[in-house]
């Protein structure tokens, strides 16, 4: 053999000075010299390799397989595994071998974080950090998490790894990895193992939308996603989609429609939406609820009292609520009509209307709400006087306590000796000298009852004025509802 494996070219007989030569000798010589020749690669072309060829590896400056014409173009080896392309300083390497992230375990939960915060990593040889979402809290830290995206690394990190970024304001979170190795798509990067194309030239465009791992990420770069919209990659296209921002139209709240059948324990709240008394989250009940008198369970068909035992002939204040940690929204009910006893992790409420309990056993009053008036049932007798005269008298009447409602009244008034005119309003108001241009009703006929529809603003005491221009008259009005704008003003 010509060669002996390692390229090297030897001699097959060596001749001495002054002996004789054997033409066998010679020509065997000669017969190695052509096979050798004919196992090499000839400039011409005339024939191809028969086997691997083999080149070093080089660098990127000086590439192991170059051209005549440009000594800098060429192929290199970068490292094991990893093929590096080179012409005019623009490089590219093909790795073979690229870890992705596909689960995460939290080491520690770190202080600070809120549900839906990303976590982008940080440590290990990068082409793009993986991106983690906060799926679940103990308290503000983290509890578990989500891969969001998986990144792409040439070096693994070591655990526990830690936060780079987050898109809240939490800290201290680490994490311990498992990771999958991608050998059947090779990642293309530049030299410097940034993503293919940066170094394209000025357009932003381009060397915007190729420095991103994927559209979903370039998109996110370039728009300014505000409060109410979000960009989520959870679904294939990445989905757009927009809430409405609770600072936007303070006060709003839709559905929400309380309703009792009578004589029942439990009372039915309908599907609907509030902002929270502090105009920062707006609060859905995605389906219809019913509530009972007994102590406050989450879920609908449980109990609704937020503190105590339930009594007779009381009003009760209706709240939305909810636990900003998880989401979940119910309802409970209140002595208080500014302030629930809210249960654990919930901070968040409404008030939505106010019920009644009857006064022989502690079932609700039968009533009907359409938008923000409510109708009793059966109305209510709450005045009934033979004696108003001239002086202004409070009346308290069958409407919500705690809260200013405008009561419904429905009634008549008589006087045997005098022509009257009453003013019913307001507490709010001053009071007011009744006569016959600001009467809310009146009987200009001595002896003959009068009878109209009127309503007016009471007070948290549930309360109304009422005066008479002539003592010794009577006034008979009954309560058939009010209307409660529930915070809306």
């Amino acid at each position: 053999m010509p060669f002996n494996g390692s390229g090297v070219f030897s001699i097959l007989n060596v001749f001495v000075p002054n002996t004789t030569i054997l033409s066998s000798a010679v020509n065997a010589n000669y017969t190695d010299i052509a096979t050798g020749l004919s196992d090499c690669l000839t400039r011409d072309g005339q024939a191809g390799m028969t086997a691997a060829f083999k080149a070093i590896s080089g660098t990127l400056a000086t590439p192991g397989i170059s051209f005549t014409s440009d000594a800098t173009a060429g192929l290199y080896l970068s490292s094991s595994g990893v093929i590096g392309l080179v012409a005019k300083s623009l490089g590219i390497l093909v790795n073979s071998s690229i870890y992705c992230a596909t689960a995460a375990a939290v080491q520690a939960g770190g202080s600070g974080y809120a549900v839906g915060d990303t976590i982008t990593l940080t440590g290990g040889t990068a082409i793009t950090q993986a991106v983690l979402t906060v799926a679940t809290l103990s308290g503000s830290a983290v509890a578990t998490v989500t891969v969001t995206y998986s990144g792409f690394y040439s070096a693994k990190p070591t655990d526990p790894v830690a936060q780079g970024s987050t898109s809240g304001s939490g800290t201290g979170a680490t994490f311990n990895m498992t990771w999958a190795a991608q050998f059947t798509r090779s990642i293309v990067t530049n030299e410097a193992g940034a993503l293919p194309w940066t170094r394209l030239g000025a357009s932003s465009y381009v060397s915007g939308i190729m420095a991103k791992a994927n559209a979903y990420d370039y998109a996110k770069s370039i728009i300014a996603f505000g409060s109410g919209t979000l960009l989520s990659n959870a679904t294939s296209p990445p989905t757009l989609t927009t809430t409405l921002n609770p600072t936007l139209i303070p006060n709003y709240i839709s559905g929400l429609t309380l309703s009792t059948g009578g004589g029942s324990a439990i009372f039915g709240i309908a599907a609907g939406v509030a902002n929270d008394s502090t105009n920062t989250t707006l609060m859905q009940l995605g389906s219809a609820y019913t509530k009972t008198t007994s102590n406050w369970a989450v879920g609908s068909t449980n109990g609704g009292l937020d503190t105590g035992a339930i009594a007779n002939g009381t009003w009760y204040h209706v709240y939305q609520i909810q636990r900003p940690d998880t989401g979940v929204v119910d309802v409970i009910f209140s002595l208080s009509a500014s302030a629930p006893s809210l249960p654990a992790n919930y901070t968040l409420y409404r008030r939505i209307g106010s019920i009644k309990t009857t006064t022989g056993s502690p079932v609700w009053q039968k009533f009907v709400q359409v938008g923000d008036q409510f109708l009793w049932d059966v109305m209510v007798n709450d005045i009934n006087t033979a004696t108003l005269g001239t002086t202004a008298t409070l009346f308290a009447l069958t409407t919500p306590l705690g809260v200013q409602t405008t009561a419904l009244l429905r009634g008549s008034m008589s006087n045997a000796s005098a022509s009257i005119y009453v003013i019913v309003n307001s507490p709010s108001e001053s009071a007011q000298a009744s006569a016959a241009a600001s009467a809310s009703i009146s009987n200009p006929v001595a002896g003959v009852a009068n009878s109209g529809s009127l309503s007016a603003l009471t007070n948290t005491s549930s309360q109304v004025r009422a005066v008479s221009n002539a003592s010794s008259t009577t006034v008979l009005m009954s309560t058939y509802g009010w209307i409660d704008t529930r915070g809306k003003g």
